[in-house]
């Protein structure tokens, strides 16, 4: 079996690399439902669409993913608390209060600008205390720089955005909305 073992090690890297990408589509977030059916690994669009209008109301979910998961669950009884919602958890009565239904205006588009373009990206150091002597932690990709200023989790830019390492000034990347004020 020893004999055998780069060769599965092998195996199992070319399967993670062959693996689809999450998938999600801007209109599938957009018309979005408490009641939207969600299947597979990808990340919800309910829950998108609901981390967005959290993050409007100004009770931030913590990075726009689309996955239930703990800063999610925070949130949502945190709106609960401040807005007297009555009931537990993400449920009907919290999407009806969010506006869920109504608002179609999650995602929209970006055009990317020279400057976006012109940001030299850099690796940073994975020891902290060598961060610590940066004048700058930089951007590493361009999903990161997009998430960060859209408050988007990498890996849902990319879903949305699956060719955006090939992206040009001026062509169109779906993000969200978010509340508050976009980094530029």
């Amino acid at each position: 079996m020893t004999a055998f073992r780069p060769l599965l090690l092998a195996g199992a890297a070319f399967l993670a690399l062959a693996a689809p990408a999450l998938a999600i589509t801007a209109d599938e977030i957009n018309a979005a439902t408490f009641h939207t059916e969600h299947k597979g690994k990808s990340p919800d669009p309910r829950i998108v669409k609901a981390q967005t209008l959290l993050d409007r109301a100004g009770v931030s979910p913590g990075v726009i993913d689309g996955f239930d998961g703990e800063n999610f669950e925070k949130a949502v009884a945190a709106l609960r608390l401040r807005d007297k919602i009555p009931g537990r958890g993400f449920d009907e009565a919290l999407w009806a209060a969010l506006k869920g239904d109504e608002t179609k205006d999650i995602v929209s588009d970006y055009a990317l600008t020279r400057s976006d373009l012109d940001y030299k990206f850099a690796k940073n150091p994975d020891d902290y205390a060598e961060k610590a002597k940066m004048e700058r932690l930089a951007y590493e990709t361009r999903a990161e720089q997009i998430g960060e200023r859209f408050h988007m989790d990498e890996d849902l830019v990319r879903a949305l955005n699956p060719a955006i390492a090939q992206a040009r000034e001026g062509d169109a990347l779906s993000v969200i909305k978010p509340g508050g004020r976009v980094k530029k």
